[in-house]
């Protein structure tokens, strides 16, 4: 019984589905904050590194540093229910001080532009926006299906309509 009761918090603990979708977000990516403004979480976002410069209002947010050295006194002032941090760039030792202070952190694990949408989808699931991560990732997989048909199909250009001006 107790290992059923210690396997079953150990399972909401490291789910990447909460309750309650994150409200305040700090994004230690130029990467990850695009994604996070275009799932429409840019209004939730509450800190971004000094690299991050798109889309515009990314430039408008709190910085909190590099993403190989952010600053932890930044990042915990700014009292974050989410820090969104990627497998490249950002180290594994900062991401462990945050949960040692309880701060809840994603991980973006795609490294691969083929492991996109699957990235997507489950930074959608984690942020509570699954339907705007489907929407996200299933653009993202037509722009890659036809970007792979005219890489087989070098024949084939794309043609642009004519005005009728």
């Amino acid at each position: 019984m107790k290992k059923l009761i210690a396997l079953f918090l150990f399972l909401i603990w490291f789910s990447p589905v909460s309750a309650e979708a994150p409200k305040r977000i700090i994004s230690l990516a130029p990467s990850t904050t695009e994604m996070l403004f275009a799932l429409g979480l840019g209004e939730n976002i509450i800190g971004v590194t000094n690299f991050c410069d798109y889309p515009e209002d990314a430039k408008k947010k709190p910085k909190i540093g590099g993403m190989s050295n952010p600053s932890l006194e930044a990042v915990v002032s700014l009292r974050p229910d989410i820090v969104i941090m990627t497998t490249d760039g950002n180290p594994k030792e900062f991401e462990e001080r945050l949960r040692s202070l309880r701060i809840k952190t994603y991980v973006f694990t795609a490294r691969r532009i083929s492991e996109l949408p699957y990235g997507i989808r489950e930074m959608g699931i984690a942020l509570g926006v699954k339907e705007n991560a489907e929407r996200l990732a299933g653009e993202i997989e037509g722009s890659l299906k036809k970007s792979e048909f005219r890489v087989q199909n070098p024949e084939v250009r794309m043609k642009l309509p004519t005005s009728n001006l």
